[in-house]
């Protein structure tokens, strides 16, 4: 082609102008406009153009495709024209359906259009085996059709109807010949009405006798005995109605729940039955898949659980237009609701589809807040978001956006440049500056710790829970100054603190705050004494017997009992001390009554009944105290973390790492 001749546009721009169309249906507020026909018609449309985009081999074909995807971009056009006023959702409409038509009208096939990853649709191969009920998401590339595209609309009110103007009253009476006939009409009505009085009555009949009952057809019987017949699509579409709830509910069980009593291992059987529902939703047939969509949209409130069943299942497919159809959903939910935006960012972040990162990373450039801290915590999570990237979204105008920047960067390869960091640890948000803590934990930054020991030594160590992170990661001189800190502002921040520390130093100042009628403080108190100590100690148990070989302070590691409801009776435990403590050593570091390691950490990680606060603060003691890097995150499916606790496990028995420290080890990149 001449360099001077104008290139014709391609079939991407129109699937990316009736996307847009379908979307901003939403915005559209004339209630005489038939939104759902136009919703059907721009959805055949698009589909039309992803079956021409898929054909650029077969020009025949491709032309066919164009020519009724054009057909149904003039249905949607002239079904909104029917309706046109100044309605400005209806006009932006029109606007953007007009333009997917001039470039339908302008298309022609070129090997510079990019290709289309759509499904098989062939039948000469045979499907491949459903892999989804395999521990972890896993895309699914079967034969299938491709997908009718929805939207999630919106109910609007029903037109104003007009009623019917009353009849015009009869003309007024003006001669003697018009009252006449009046008086007249009126007579002949009150004399058959008085004659109809006058008639003798009639004899009342009796009941006439009963006709024989007829048979009833069989179908009519067999009606009324089992019911109405289901047809077999219907039966399957019921199905698949209750795969699809189930994989919603199912989710939510993911959600770890704080004191809940469920453990982050029960979740793995959550989780093998949500994959099972998605080979349950494919295999019932890709026709129910747009009716899933309106399943979302027929609650009179946006269920958080169902969009994120939606975006997971779409994700869970292969091809391009399961990943349009996934980008559909997460544009219309009402991402200003924090509940919503949550299971949206979980759903873009477990969904396998590879197509999401493209299109995340569009996100991160986009207009509203909500897309773009979406597109940062999913894009962490994924693990495809880059230092670039993590950086300029630090400066953004937006804090949630800032903050899922600063929780980021912990997880994203390359050296952040040390006044991102330290611009971070200025931020007045504490929720900004404890994911830049943790970040820089993660990244064995000096910056962060300098940032955490201002912030205690300026008695702001509940700010941020600075605190307990230095007390993850706090060597031997720091001891003095978190507990003369906590001392002087007994928060259950720095409560907590002086247990993760581990210096029995703190025990005395820990039991005197046992009798707080704050029981948050209270609690925070206990917790942390028997972080230290180990003793499970009850009102009815107040002094356990130790075997020889068990004593407190003097055994090697074991596995530490699952504390009961212990005793906030300070005499317990200051008897309990005055009888152990002679075997503590000032100068070493404690967990659970006995020396501190990697296995303390490794343990409480592995441990089904931890908090997912306690796994995750473990986590961040490992990586700070060994300079080790393991991708652990608490949200990941159980056998991908199952997977990381064996990298931190063959990282601590690989010789390099001492099991047995008992000191405040402190690693700095």
């Amino acid at each position: 082609m001449s360099e001077g001749l104008p290139r014709r546009p391609g079939l991407s721009a129109a699937r990316a102008l009736l996307d847009e169309a379908m979307i901003q249906l939403r915005a559209v507020e004339d209630p005489g406009v038939p939104t759902r026909e136009v919703e059907s018609a721009l959805a055949d449309a698009l589909r039309h153009v992803y079956q021409a985009m898929a054909s650029t081999d077969d020009y025949g074909a491709w032309q066919h495709e164009r020519s009724t995807a054009l057909d149904g971009a003039r249905q949607a056009l002239a079904l909104l024209q029917e309706h046109l006023g100044d309605d400005p959702g209806t006009l932006q409409d029109v606007t953007l359906v007009a333009q997917a038509l001039a470039v339908l009208n302008e298309a022609a096939p070129s090997l510079l259009e990019p290709k289309l990853a759509l499904p098989r649709t062939d039948s000469a191969e045979p499907p491949p085996v459903l892999r989804a009920s395999v521990g972890v998401p896993t895309l699914l590339d079967v034969r299938r059709a491709i997908l009718y595209p929805a939207v999630l609309l919106r109910d609007l009110p029903e037109p104003l109807v007009v009623p019917e103007p009353d009849p015009p009253p009869p003309p007024p009476i003006e001669t003697e010949e018009e009252l006449d006939a009046l008086a007249a009409r009126n007579a002949a009505k009150l004399a058959a009405f008085l004659e109809a009085l006058d008639a003798p009555p009639t004899a009342a009949l009796g009941p006439p006798p009963p006709a024989p009952l007829a048979p009833l057809p069989d179908d009519v019987t067999e009606r009324e005995i089992f019911g109405e017949r289901l047809e077999k699509d219907e039966v399957v579409w019921q199905w698949s109605r209750t795969a699809f709830e189930d994989l919603a509910m199912l989710g939510l069980q993911r959600v770890p729940l704080e004191g809940g009593g469920d453990t982050w291992e029960s979740r793995a059987v959550a989780e093998t039955r949500l994959l099972r529902r998605v080979d349950a939703i494919v295999a019932a047939g890709d026709a129910f898949f747009p009716r899933l969509v309106k399943l979302i949209e027929d609650r009179p409130v946006v269920d958080p659980d169902l969009v994120w069943a939606g975006i997971f299942f779409f994700g869970s497919l292969a091809g391009d237009d399961a990943a349009d159809e996934v980008f559909r959903l997460a544009r219309c939910a009402p991402l200003d609701d924090d509940d919503v935006r949550e299971r949206v960012t979980d759903a873009l972040s477990l969904a396998p589809h590879p197509g999401i990162d493209s299109r995340l990373a569009e996100w991160l450039g986009a207009a509203a807040e909500p897309q773009r801290t979406i597109a940062v915590a999913a894009l962490a999570r994924r693990g495809t978001l880059v230092l670039e990237q993590a950086i300029a979204a630090t400066a953004d105008p937006e804090r949630r956006v800032v903050a899922a920047a600063a929780r980021a960067l912990g997880y994203v390869p390359g050296t952040v440049p040390p006044h991102v960091l330290t611009d971070l640890f200025a931020r007045p948000e504490s929720d900004i500056v404890q994911a830049a803590l943790e970040s820089s934990m993660l990244l064995h930054r000096g910056e962060g710790l300098r940032a955490m020991e201002r912030l205690v030594y300026e008695g702001r160590g509940g700010f941020a829970r600075s605190a307990v992170f230095l007390s993850l990661w706090a060597g031997a001189e720091h001891g003095t100054a978190l507990t003369d800190a906590a001392a002087a502002d007994p928060s259950p921040v720095f409560l907590r603190a002086l247990g993760w520390y581990g210096n029995v130093a703190s025990i005395p100042l820990l039991v005197s705050k046992l009798p707080s009628d704050d029981p948050a403080l209270a609690g925070a108190a206990v917790e942390a004494l028997f972080r230290i100590t180990g003793a499970w100690l009850t009102d009815d148990v107040p002094d356990p017997a130790y075997p020889e070989n068990g004593l407190p302070f003097k055994r090697a590691f074991v596995a530490p009992p699952v504390p009961v409801e212990m005793t906030l009776d300070p005499a317990v435990w200051e008897a309990w001390w005055s009888k152990h403590g002679s075997r503590a050593r000032r100068e070493n570091r404690y967990r659970w009554g006995q020396e501190w390691s990697f296995q303390s950490n490794l343990w409480e990680l592995e441990q089904p009944e931890a908090s997912r606060r306690n796994r995750w603060l473990s986590h961040l003691e490992l990586t700070a105290r060994s300079g080790r890097s393991v991708r652990f995150r608490t949200e990941d499916f159980v056998p991908v973390q199952r997977q990381r606790l064996a990298e931190w496990r063959e990282a601590i028995d690989d010789g390099r790492m001492n099991g047995s420290l008992a000191r405040w080890p402190s690693r700095l990149g």
